[in-house]
């Protein structure tokens, strides 16, 4: 499942969540909890908040821009991400610098980082990995490699009825086909 994915908000995102944690967070819980936003964020708005490419690892479900941000970084260097998130260390990122406001993200979407805050942020890594997959139906089992989440099963897991899920789909395309049309 691919949806156009925005580096300002997942900068943003990040370090909202990193700067919940204390100033630092695992990796694991970080992308967890930012794929749990854009979860959560789909089934309310039927649209992600940092969007990128859905996978199901063997840890459970990913945003892979995230995690290549997370282990790569970005060939310019002065991205947003590098701005606001630290270079990975000891299996952790941290909030690189003190942020004011999050002025990439609309309140709707910062009311959903509190609530995923709130229902997950006390939870460690591995109970965020149990969680996943055990109440994320569109993951599963990759093993040991990587496969694609199918949007379709996404949306079947919030119990639209099919119009909703055939809207929700036909948007999805119709984003994605703007996107590559402006970039």
């Amino acid at each position: 499942m691919k949806y156009p994915f925005d580096i300002d908000k997942s900068a943003q995102c990040a370090h909202f969540f990193a700067d919940r944690a204390g100033g630092e967070i695992e990796v694991l819980k970080l992308v967890k909890l930012m794929y749990l936003a854009d979860r959560r964020s789909f089934e309310r708005r039927q649209v992600p908040i940092v969007g990128g490419h859905y996978y199901s690892l063997k840890h459970g479900p990913v945003t892979s821009e995230v995690l290549d941000l997370i282990n790569d970084g970005t060939p310019q260097g002065q991205s947003p991400w590098e701005r606001l998130i630290s270079d990975r260390a000891n299996h952790k990122v941290a909030a690189a610098a003190k942020k004011e406001s999050y002025d990439a993200l609309a309140p709707s979407e910062l009311k959903i980082l509190n609530e995923v805050w709130d229902d997950f942020g006390s939870l460690d890594q591995w109970a965020l990995v149990d969680w996943t997959h055990k109440h994320c139906e569109e993951w599963a089992d990759p093993n040991g490699g990587r496969g694609d989440i199918n949007a379709r099963k996404l949306a079947e897991a919030f119990a639209w009825n099919p119009s909703e899920v055939e809207a929700f789909l036909e948007d999805m395309e119709s984003a994605n086909r703007i996107h590559s049309l402006l970039n």
